[in-house]
């Protein structure tokens, strides 16, 4: 009994340590499992997040890892190098030459991911394959026998970049910046990152002394034919422009860019009159797709003689016959003709020839300022924005007519070449000639004078063509301040549909003047403040009356306190007309007219020269020079002047 019972407490601990054997290998399998499962997951988890990190259609560092994890027996260097492009290249040079500056990232960034993910170092292995060979420039001159399947790093300072020997190209000249020429006749050319150019490649300084020119020109050139980009780093001083300017003729898809570097004519550099306009700083002819963005363009007027007696036609960007032309963060300062001049290619003689406009050029959040002739030249045009500029002191340096801010004036002759200009959120002041902003030559058509700030001028907007060429059509000057010009805007004949929602306040003589046979212009919602002799000027007393107001609709508007010392006399007046004949018409229509309770001079009501169909209704009126008559030989019902002998009229 006792035998069988041990025998069978042996075979029971038999039987437990074997089931705990069995449990805990059980339990170890799953959590084993577990364990790498969720190590698996967590690689994954990391593999992804790095991937994610790094994408960009192929990230940089998917690329090198993918390069890394498909190199095996029987690949080449070449397609290797092929597999990994030009920013894998980056990175293994960043190694090679244990240069941090130029990896593409800083502690924990994307660089990190791609040296080690998942434990493993990427580039050692890559570098261990001899891929990449560090020199310099005169050494890759210098190479008798450069090899197809090796990668030249360039480590001189501002030209860094990577090169590789094209065994196939026995043609194409030495650039310096692109494509070396070494000793023995090979062509080396720099890997570009989609078509990117730097001018610092070619040599050019930046130091205001060396002539920039002729490296920026050769970089600009060597931008692909597909199109790409120039970067202009900024430096301590300019680029210095002597020999020539900058010309681009027939290209596509092309951006200039930089962080405020300028581009600057030296002093003293001659200003030659031709109609080539190759001396401008930047020549456009003939292009499409282009942005320019954060350039400073300088003409160095204040540095140099003008042409004399007239303009030279070079400007600090000349516009040719181009479409789609964007600018923006850009500075353009002491033209010698223009700051921007946007024209065409024409063929034949005015009236009968033709005329290949620019279009669709954008203009924003620019300062153009100080150039000789005018900021911003439009002559031939299809479609301008000008839009949240700074345009000053046009013509202040040397200044030849019209001097004005911005000039909408095609050339005599040429019908219909402007259209569609929309000059919005702007600030236009004191420009040296008589216009801040002027509309006219032979006639123009859709333009919107929209949410500008005008001020500091003799005239701050003038509308007046050609006189034999066609009034305006469809133009609406809308939300813009005229303020402290001497007058706010000036329209001759009908080259305005729509005048709504300004303010013209503080002008030294009047708000708005109209002149010759203003015919169903429509003055609506406007605000006139404070300007020393009238709100609304129209006419001129004159035997003659046939130049004078034929008819006018003025609706909606409120006129304050324009009357001064200097026409305390007479009495300054909200709207002052002279009318043509008594068959012209003037509706003046729910206004509102009053003086400030202090004011020192009060202003007279609405009043025509003469009898004609004048009708006033709805209008309101207190504290004018004369409160019996807010509305001088008009007829008309609805009409309220608090201080009249008789308020209801």
């Amino acid at each position: 009994m006792t035998e069988n019972g041990n025998g069978s407490e042996s075979q029971n601990q038999s039987q437990n340590q074997s089931q705990n054997q069995s449990q805990n290998q059980s339990q170890n399998q799953s959590q084993n499992q577990s364990q790498n499962q969720s190590q698996n997951q967590s690689q994954n988890q990391s593999q992804n997040h790095n991937q994610s990190r790094v994408h960009d259609g192929e990230g940089r560092g998917t690329k090198l890892a993918k390069a890394e994890a498909e190199t095996k027996p029987g690949w080449s260097r070449r397609r290797l190098l092929a597999s990994i492009g030009a920013a894998g290249a980056t990175i293994a040079a960043a190694g090679l030459l244990g240069r941090s500056d130029v990896a593409y990232g800083n502690s924990h960034s994307v660089t990190d991911s791609v040296y080690e993910i998942n434990g493993r170092r990427r580039v050692p292995d890559l570098l261990s394959m001899n891929l990449l060979v560090a020199v310099t420039i005169a050494e890759l001159r210098a190479m008798t026998s450069p090899e197809p399947d090796v990668v030249y790093y360039v480590s001189d300072s501002g030209k860094e970049g990577h090169f590789h020997y094209d065994p196939a190209d026995s043609a194409t000249p030495d650039n310096t910046g692109t494509v070396i020429v070494s000793s023995s006749g090979a062509r080396l050319k720099r890997i570009l990152e989609v078509g990117t150019v730097n001018v610092a490649w070619f040599g050019a300084a930046g130091d205001g002394t060396t002539d920039d020119a002729p490296a920026i020109q050769a970089a600009l050139d060597a931008i692909p034919p597909g199109g790409g980009t120039l970067l202009v780093p900024p430096t301590g001083s300019f680029y210095a422009l002597a020999s020539q300017g900058l010309s681009i003729e027939n290209r596509n898809h092309l951006a200039i860019c930089s962080s405020g570097a300028t581009l600057k004519f030296k002093d003293g550099t001659p200003d030659i009159k031709n109609r080539d306009m190759k001396q401008s700083n930047i020549l456009l002819k003939n292009c499409r797709h282009i942005r320019l963005e954060g350039l400073i363009l300088h003409g160095n007027v204040s540095g140099r003689v003008a042409n004399s007696g007239s303009e030279s036609f070079h400007s600090c960007l000349s516009i040719i016959k181009c479409e789609d032309v964007r600018i923006s963060h850009c500075t353009f300062t002491e033209g010698m003709t223009d700051g921007i001049y946007i024209g065409g290619i024409y063929s034949g003689p005015a009236s009968t020839g033709t005329a290949a406009v620019s279009k669709h050029i954008s203009i924003d959040f620019c300062i153009v300022s100080l150039c000789r002739r005018n900021n911003i030249s439009i002559v031939a045009a299809d479609g301008v924005t000008v839009s949240n500029c700074l345009i000053s002191e046009a013509g202040k340096i040397q200044g030849t007519a019209p001097r004005a801010g911005i000039d909408v004036e095609p050339n005599k002759g040429w019908y219909g070449t402007s259209k569609n200009i929309v000059l919005q959120n702007n600030t236009v002041e004191y420009s040296e000639g008589t216009y801040g902003v002027t509309v006219g030559g032979s006639g123009n058509e859709n333009v919107v004078i929209d949410g500008n700030r005008i001020t500091g001028n003799k005239t701050g907007l003038n509308f007046n063509n050609n006189a034999d060429a066609p009034d305006n059509r469809n133009v609406q000057v809308i939300n813009n301040t005229f303020t402290r010009n001497i007058t706010g805007m000036r329209m001759v004949s009908k080259n305005v549909d729509t005048i709504c929602g300004n303010l013209f306040a503080d002008n030294e003589s009047v708000g708005l003047v109209l002149f010759h046979k203003t015919d169903g212009l429509k003055i609506i919602s406007n605000k006139f403040s404070r300007n020393a002799s009238y709100g609304i000027s129209g006419g001129y007393p004159s035997a003659n009356t046939e130049n004078n107001v034929i008819s006018v609709i003025i609706s909606e508007n409120e006129f304050q306190d324009n009357a001064s010392e200097a026409t305390a006399a007479s009495g300054g007046a909200s709207v002052r007309l002279y009318m043509r004949d008594s068959s012209s018409k003037v509706i003046f229509n729910n206004n509102v007219q009053f003086n400030s309770e202090d004011a020192l001079y009060k202003m007279k009501g609405v009043w025509v020269d003469q009898d004609c169909i004048a009708r006033a209704n709805g209008n309101t009126a207190w504290n004018l020079y004369d409160n019996n008559k807010p509305h001088e030989r008009f007829a008309g019902a609805g009409n309220y002047s608090a201080d009249a002998a008789v308020p209801e009229l």
